[in-house]
């Protein structure tokens, strides 16, 4: 078996992150490596499932002080050592790009803008293997949660402010479909419309534009966490930069005219973002199912840190209860399937009673008058929650008994209505469990 030592025949890999952590359990290690004779990919775990042949064997000796950064491999590595290497390394990586969300939420908050990415994945800690405890690594993943829970702490009054906008703003963007533009996304197109015909900026394709590339963006600007007076900014500036970077001729004021069009058409869609968060003011109490809202993880994320929510995950759905900004109602009906997908079930003074834990009692209640009281082990409340795109293999099938008709396979799609969910409500609201039948 031929062997390798750390100052000849092997490669350094390519840099990944993560690297610049100690080689931990990899200093010192003999990592075996096999691959097939004519083959030019290498395998380090025996096991690979792409692993055919194992017709040449070799054997690399880690260093014995560095950095992960200094392992020694051959070249076109395919998979890892299993075991505590490839936990070590997994972990390190998984360190290293929490730390970098950690930094760009920083820069961000200083710029003004809501980390919306810094809410999420805020329990990474605990994807950290068991064997790694008491390693400097792991020490390092308690370091880097401290740096994000502060971050989170110095976001937590703008992300207060600026939620219910964020939502609304996420909520028009779903009106851009595939087949047709809905209502509410063409109310927004056709006010740029109007404004750049009233200012003689009109051009060939402007509909086009407008609906697929400006609208869009300045909406994406603003739920990524921009305030929408920013989102207008970066806007116009950069509708006066593509206009002076176009080799067509132009006005000497067109840029500055098209700066100030795009800038009023912002200031229109920012109040019209206020009115629709203004309509649906203040927070309530819902049920919904958390995999079927139309927005990205990160977003996604804030009712599994953040929000006073609690969550069941089965095989087969994800339901959320919480106390949310009431603008997410919006988001409760799906206009494709042409379903619901959440039930508000209270409003303004009476969400006050609801924290993480009222509504996980909820959740217990109800999944237990459903007939199926062996899903409140599977009720989780607050931060500690899994990720919402988590499904576990060891998650139970659901076999709910709907009070209306027969089971349906769309949660909570609802064969309940709203008072078919308050008695299970306001238990939990009275500190009050359901028994299982029998006990």
């Amino acid at each position: 078996m031929p062997s390798h030592d750390p100052t000849g025949g092997p490669v350094q890999p390519s840099a990944e992150p993560g690297d610049a952590v100690p080689l931990g359990p990899w200093g010192g290690a003999q990592v075996v490596v096999w691959r097939g004779r004519t083959g030019t990919l290498w395998h380090a775990d025996p096991n690979c499932h792409t692993l055919r042949s194992r017709a040449v064997e070799e054997v690399f000796t880690q260093p014995d002080e560095g950095t992960l950064g200094d392992r020694k491999l051959p070249e076109n590595v395919h998979c890892l050592p299993p075991g505590l290497l490839r936990d070590y390394l997994l972990a390190a990586r998984k360190l290293a790009k929490y730390e970098r969300v950690t930094t760009a939420g920083h820069e961000q908050l200083a710029d003004g803008q809501l980390p919306v990415i810094a809410f999420g994945a805020l329990t990474a800690l605990s994807e950290v293997n068991d064997a790694l405890e008491g390693d400097a690594l792991e020490s390092s993943w308690r370091s880097a949660r401290r740096r994000r829970d502060e971050l989170v702490d110095q976001a937590r009054p703008l992300l207060a402010a600026r939620l219910p906008q964020l939502l609304a703003a996420q909520w028009v963007l779903t009106g851009k479909t595939a087949r047709q533009y809905q209502r509410r996304y063409t109310d927004f197109a056709d006010a740029v419309i109007d404004a750049f015909e009233n200012d003689g900026l009109a051009f060939f394709g402007l509909y086009e534009y407008v609906t697929k590339d400006l609208l869009p963006r300045w909406l994406e600007d603003v739920t990524a966490g921009h305030a929408p007076g920013r989102a207008t900014e970066r806007m116009a500036a950069e509708e006066a930069r593509r206009l002076e970077s176009s080799p067509q001729p132009t006005e000497p004021e067109a840029a500055d005219r098209v700066r100030q069009a795009t800038a009023r058409i912002g200031q229109d869609w920012s109040r019209r973002l206020a009115d629709i968060a203004a309509s649906h003011d203040g927070e309530v109490i819902a049920l919904f199912n958390a995999e079927r809202l139309p927005m990205d993880k990160p977003l996604r994320d804030l009712f599994t840190t953040v929000l006073p929510c609690a969550h069941l995950r089965t095989r087969d759905f994800a339901w959320t209860a919480g106390r949310v900004p009431a603008v997410l109602g919006r988001f409760f009906f799906d206009e494709h399937a042409g379903e619901r997908i959440g039930v508000i079930l209270e409003r303004d003074e009476a969400t006050a009673a609801f924290g993480p834990a009222t509504c996980a009692l909820f959740l217990r209640n109800l999944v237990t008058q459903l007939g199926q009281p062996d899903l409140v082990d599977y009720v989780e409340a607050g931060d500690g929650a899994a990720s919402s795109d988590d499904i576990r293999a060891d998650y139970p099938a659901a076999r709910l008994r709907w009070p209306h008709g027969s089971p349906v396979d769309v949660y909570p799609g609802l064969g309940m209505t709203r008072e078919d969910l308050l008695p299970a409500l306001h238990a939990a609201r009275g500190g009050v469990r359901f028994p299982a039948p029998g006990r």
